[in-house]
């Protein structure tokens, strides 16, 4: 697949307990696609406080998986409507958090395009927060 430089604008929104943590950054990645599976690559930037860590997210039909590699590492899938149990590494200790997506979109083709995904995260049964993370994906001069 080829890849094709992109720059990739990131806004996340965290909700728990009453309280909204948001983020926004914007980052140079790539973008690959056969057609039928489309893959964002990029590096976390420093303010988002994740260490050296690589982001990979792939879309697939209705299914999304965000997965990171570095000081930070974990492999996420979003499908609607299902939960899914994953470990998450960072460098003080790793725990088994649960994700249940409730809702996924996104129109990205080799130009670019947005995607979506709200999700629910959960550890050992407690919330961790209700997530929003929004892209915006744009094609890059090199």
């Amino acid at each position: 697949m080829e890849q094709i430089p992109v720059t990739i604008t990131v806004r996340g929104e965290q909700r728990l307990e009453g309280e909204i943590t948001q983020m926004e950054h914007t980052v140079p990645g790539t973008l690959e696609t056969d057609g039928e599976t489309l893959i964002l690559r990029y590096r976390e930037p420093e303010e988002a406080g994740l260490g050296k860590t690589d982001t990979v997210l792939t879309f697939r039909g209705e299914e999304a998986v965000l997965e990171r590699q570095g000081a930070v590492s974990a492999r996420m899938p979003f499908l609607v409507g299902q939960r899914h149990r994953f470990s998450y590494r960072t460098p003080v200790g790793e725990m088994l958090l649960e994700v249940r997506t409730t809702f996924l979109s996104h129109n990205l083709t080799r130009d670019g395009g947005k995607a979506m995904l709200r999700y629910h995260l959960t550890s050992g049964g407690q919330t961790v927060g209700n997530h929003t993370l929004k892209l915006n994906v744009k094609e890059r001069e090199l």
